[in-house]
């Protein structure tokens, strides 16, 4: 019987076996690269949100599997009732008419899952080969084991949602089950429905937020699981009450709400797992603007763009304090890479310093290797020299004030801004005029002459400017040989946010009408009597491509307006979380309203147009059976 079912429905077989392998690969592509990702930060302290953001996609992802596949399984149930029936009228077994519903669910499962586990494997190698070399190739022993365990748990969650289907089954009469019934079981009041939805989403919430605070593994699929279960029952709750409620509009509106409200475990799970799926991408927008945001935000230049600072290293690992023989080394070492080359030596203080102007203090620490290369957060002075001055290419306003003696700043570094401040340091205290009009960079203090002959200064790095990328580059060769490290300003993160978004609401659209489309295709089958009756008398060829237009798109409409927003407000949480357990500055979320928005159209518009136009044209001939 199991054979002889996938058979008969080789389509949907094709396309149940295409989507879960399709799923298994890309949570065998995702464990790859996490196993490679920490691979390749060997010796340094690994970002672990990378595992727990792969287990969180994973856990929604075979979410979306068990609502997609029970319709499916339901419906292969409801065609075979009559076969069932005769199987336990002729003294079937419990277990014969249980294995004769979960076998093809799992058969099919299976095959897809085998087959999606490779190809996810293959696609990250070739990903990660390609993004790093073969550095890069993960612990084939490692990823094995977590594809199969992928491959286990995709067959496992197929063949519970059969088994619910089975049990169902197996309660009936043999008389209904002859005659093709199964009575529906009493539903639950919506009260308590939506107590136990609420009761869902308050426990999963918590274990998750507990599972990321923590980045505990299980906390955070378990949460996830919990929580998604909960957010869904709220959903079914309302989807539920909106179907059959149409009393105006056009017959074909009205006739596809009756149709949902008939068959709700066809409509709600796939508007479910459509939800899902935009809610998963809408966060991927914002997750990747943010983060990008937040990157440009801490962003500080080392020096101009295509410069470069050469530092040498203490066994300590420690900046070595920089000689004048040394320096004249350097210089030379420029001039040969390139005639217009320069070194220009950065002279920082000795001691720390301390700015007071009765509001706030600020201490300038002696520049270090990690305020140079990037900044590390922690003021830092610099001595503005003529030579440093002309290399940074500051504009007039700049070099006015450092003419007038005065001591330059960023932007909110003291309360109340630009005025008269007292510098303290090893020379005793002076006045001074502060000005907050420094650009960012390494230095959060560029000290004038004046102030500066009154400390003990040394040179922490020196500078190198006015060599082409390729000199620059080959500076490093002769200066890895005198013990020399060139770091270069490659500029600011360059941020391509709008392909990355439109190519995501591109997905969320495919996605969404290829599951609606499955919806479409198990209505088609489900109301084939009705369709023949309405042939009958009269009714155009078409009536069925705007039902189905109307499914398709009413669900891909309520999918986007429950998906953006918890999507966001995921996004939301589990960047503060995040934040708040590696002690980061709070990132700000980044919504990209343009492709956002236009999700709200895009999607249900492209879901009720592909949906109809792949209706058939001709519905087939269907013998009603007397029951």
């Amino acid at each position: 019987m199991t054979i002889r079912d996938l058979r008969r429905r080789t389509l949907r077989t094709i396309l149940v076996a295409v989507l879960l392998a399709l799923v298994t690969a890309v949570g065998s592509a995702a464990v790859a690269m996490a196993v490679a990702s920490r691979q390749m930060s060997a010796g340094v302290s690994t970002d672990p949100w990378v595992s727990a953001t792969t287990v969180l996609v994973c856990g929604l992802a075979l979410g979306v599997i068990c609502l997609v596949t029970a319709p499916l399984h339901m419906a292969a149930a409801r065609r075979n009732l009559r076969q069932i029936g005769l199987l336990e009228a002729a003294g079937g077994r419990d277990g014969d008419t249980t294995l004769a519903l979960v076998a093809p669910a799992g058969l099919t499962a299976a095959v897809g899952a085998v087959v999606g586990a490779p190809l996810g494997l293959a696609l990250a190698s070739g990903a990660l080969w390609t993004g790093a070399g073969s550095a890069s190739a993960p612990e084939t022993l490692t990823v094995v084991v977590g594809a199969v365990a992928i491959v286990v748990v995709v067959v496992a969650v197929n063949v519970v949602a059969a088994l619910m289907t089975a049990w169902r089954v197996r309660g009936a009469s043999v008389v209904d089950t002859l005659h093709g019934h199964v009575s529906a079981s009493r539903p639950t009041s919506s009260s308590r429905r939506i107590g136990l939805a609420v009761a869902c989403l308050a426990v999963g919430g918590m274990v998750l937020a507990l599972g990321l605070r923590r980045v505990d593994l299980l906390l955070v699929a378990v949460g996830t699981v919990v929580t998604w279960a909960g957010l869904a029952a709220l959903l079914a709750v309302g989807l539920t009450s909106l179907l059959g409620t149409a009393r105006r509009g056009p017959y074909s509106l009205r006739f596809a709400l009756r149709e949902g409200a008939r068959y709700p475990m066809r409509v709600v799970p796939t508007t479910i797992a459509c939800a899902t799926m935009v809610t998963l991408l809408v966060a991927a927008m914002a997750y990747v603007g943010s983060t990008h945001q937040a990157a440009l935000d801490r962003y500080t230049p080392m020096g101009p763009p295509g410069s470069g600072i050469l530092m040498r290293w203490d066994p300590d690992g420690s900046a070595h304090e920089v000689t004048e023989a040394e320096t004249e080394a350097v210089s030379a070492m420029v001039t040969e890479a390139g005639a217009d080359g320069r070194a220009v030596p950065l002279h920082t203080p000795d001691d720390p310093l301390w700015l007071s102007n009765g509001r706030g203090t600020v201490v300038f620490e002696p520049a270090d290797e990690f305020s140079l290369l990037g900044g590390s957060g922690v003021p830092a002075a610099l001595l503005a020299t003529d030579d440093l001055i002309d290399a940074w290419g500051y504009d007039v306003s700049v070099r006015d004030a450092l003419s007038a003696e005065r001591l330059l700043v960023p932007p909110g570094t003291l309360p109340g801004g630009s005025g008269t401040a007292v510098l303290t340091g090893p020379g005793g205290e002076r006045t001074v005029r502060v000005e907050e009009i420094l650009p960012r960079g390494p230095a959060t203090a560029l000290l004038p002459r004046s102030v500066a002959t009154e400390l003990d200064v040394h040179v922490v790095a020196v500078l190198v400017v006015g060599l082409d990328p390729t000199a620059l580059e080959g500076l490093g060769q002769p200066a890895q040989e005198d013990d020399w490290t060139l770091a270069i300003e490659q500029g600011p993160p360059e941020l391509e946010q709008a392909p990355t978004q439109y190519a995501l609401l591109a997905a969320a659209a495919v996605v969404v009408a290829l599951l609606l489309w499955l919806m479409g295709a198990l209505a088609r089958e489900e109301a084939r009597p009705d369709v023949v009756t309405l042939e009958a008398v009269g009714a155009r060829p078409r009536f069925m491509r705007w039902v189905a237009a109307w499914q398709a798109g009413g669900a891909a409409a309520i999918a986007a307006v429950a998906g953006i927003p918890v999507g966001l407000l995921g996004t939301r949480l589990l960047m503060t979380v995040r934040d708040t357990s590696l002690s980061w500055q709070p990132t700000s979320l980044v919504i990209p309203w343009p492709p956002t928005l236009a999700m709200l159209l895009v999607v249900p518009v492209v879901a009720g147009l592909g949906v109809a136009a792949l209706q058939p044209r001709r519905p087939p001939l269907v013998r009603r059976l007397a029951d």
